[in-house]
């Protein structure tokens, strides 16, 4: 599920999820990495993106944007005893 997975990687939904639309606040640059993986979503203000499944939206598709974002969230990570 697309908002479980947010909440496991911080990225808790603005407002709690009401049927097919998810409204979260990405990290600065997420937003164009995600586009430039081809992830479809719509830019709301500022950090803010809303996600919209449909009933065509298969597990895969979910799984694929939530990779997209684990790797967002492990480039971003502090590297352990790191300056």
């Amino acid at each position: 599920e697309l908002s479980a997975g947010l909440m496991e990687l911080g990225l808790g939904a603005r407002v709690e999820p009401q049927a097919n639309l998810v409204f979260v606040d990405l990290p600065d640059g997420w937003a164009d990495a995600l586009e430039a993986a081809g992830v479809a979503f719509y830019r709301m203000a500022g950090p803010t993106v809303r996600f919209v499944t449909s009933f065509a939206t298969t597990a895969d598709d979910v799984a694929g944007v939530l990779g997209v974002l684990r790797g967002l969230h492990r480039s971003t990570e502090p590297v352990a005893g790191g300056v």
